[in-house]
């Protein structure tokens, strides 16, 4: 049954790709449009099944166990479904919710839970089956990275095709986007959130940039906080370096300068820490959690600008090369490790052949040290191999088809 019911749905929403023109992606056919989706369905079940049978555990089981329980609390009692579901979570427990609050996991952490609300809302179509979860998950992930697409084809003014095929192809990107884990819905909040940047700095203001870009920054700053941040500066970049195309890059240098020395000093709006001290909050939040065959101590790190800088080098190399072979010897940690190769030859030819318009670099030079931060950052404070793996998908998910289009061969 669990098959029959997947793959209704799996024709549901190609149906809905096939037919709505909003999936519609220059020099890519309906048919090739299709046989990514179909992949990235194939993939998020290959997910389950490796999280089920090889790691035997995970987060993503404790998520579905959760919206299982507020499955139950719906057939007992629609209106606490509702509550749970859509009202706020942490803090005090309703007396009349202490029951379900705590046989769940993840009723304090506000980024863990939400994730648990959009299971036990797919729970409600899936019939118990979690492999529907995942091709839910899949089109989720599937329509982040079309708006992606959609929106560097609105903003540049050349492209390079190639990064099409990079961003629904590339192993890494294709199965850690796809499962049933914050990345995916990451995947989708991040091109919401360029959508309404690049649209309303390019003047283009309207209801539905604005919508998209608030719906995916506060997606953001539920599910990845530190990614949000970490977008600021080189957003701040980008509306100056409109007014000096030229000197994008020199501009980009000043803010991120500024940036590291200002974050010693001036603390995050709504945080009791600056920019130095919250990386080392976050760094401290994953120490504890340092499990798993292929943790290792990521680099020694206070919340200094000397230390920080100390640890970059360090932490670039665990961001673009983890997992090392000295890790864990295992097929996977092999076949990672060719993979990282080729993304950076990659990288380097595109960086070394660069050719790019100055109208365009602003939006590029956006992309690839916002790509970079994410990169660096998961490399200075995650202290597992295949954790990093995960969240630094979301870095190449936006460093890469920038980098790709220094080098591009279209205009639109």
């Amino acid at each position: 049954m669990q098959i029959v019911i997947s793959t209704i749905y799996f024709l549901i929403f190609s149906i809905i790709i096939y037919r709505w023109k909003k999936f519609s992606i220059p020099t890519i056919n309906k048919q090739q449009l299709l046989l990514f989706f179909m992949l990235k369905c194939v993939v998020a079940i290959l997910y389950y099944e490796f999280h089920r049978n090889i790691i035997q555990g995970g987060d993503i089981f404790l998520y579905l166990n959760d919206a299982e329980i507020l499955h139950e609390v719906l057939l007992r009692d629609p209106m606490q479904f509702i509550r749970l579901v859509f009202g706020p979570n942490g803090g005090s427990i309703p007396p009349d919710l202490a029951q379900p609050i705590d046989e769940m996991g993840h009723w304090g952490n506000i980024s863990a839970y939400f994730m648990v609300r959009v299971h036990a809302m797919i729970r409600l179509l899936s019939f118990g089956h979690d492999w529907v979860h995942g091709i839910f998950m899949a089109f989720i992930s599937f329509s982040g990275i079309c708006i992606l697409i959609h929106t560097l084809n609105l903003t540049l003014s050349r492209i390079n095709s190639l990064y099409i095929y990079i961003l629904f192809l590339l192993p890494s990107l294709l199965f850690w986007t796809s499962g049933y884990h914050k990345e995916t819905i990451v995947t989708l909040a991040f091109p919401l959130y360029f959508y309404g940047i690049f649209n309303i700095v390019k003047g283009r203001l309207s209801i539905t940039a604005i919508l998209s870009l608030l719906i995916g920054a506060s997606i953001l700053l539920i599910l990845r906080d530190f990614f949000f941040w970490l977008s600021l500066p080189p957003l701040i970049s980008l509306i100056l370096s409109l007014k000096f195309r030229k000197y994008a890059l020199v501009v980009f240098a000043a803010v991120y300068f500024l940036a590291l020395v200002l974050g010693t000093s001036i603390d995050i709006p709504g945080k009791d820490s600056n920019y130095l001290e919250y990386i080392d909050q976050k760094r401290s939040e994953y120490m504890s959690l340092k499990v798993g065959n292929t943790h290792f101590d990521p680099p020694d790190y206070k919340a200094s600008l000397p230390a920080f800088i100390y640890a970059l080098p360090e932490s670039m190399l665990n961001g673009f090369f983890r997992p090392f072979p000295s890790d864990t010897a295992s097929t996977q940690t092999y076949l990672a490790l060719i993979e990282n190769i080729l993304i950076v030859i990659l990288i380097l030819l595109f960086l070394l052949r660069t050719k790019v318009s100055s109208s365009d670099l602003p939006f590029l030079m956006f992309l690839i040290f916002l790509g970079l931060s994410i990169i660096i950052a998961t490399g200075l404070i995650v202290p597992n191999s295949g954790a990093i793996l995960r969240y630094r998908s979301v870095g190449l998910l936006l460093f890469l088809p920038a980098v790709m289009n220094l080098r591009p061969d279209k205009t639109l």
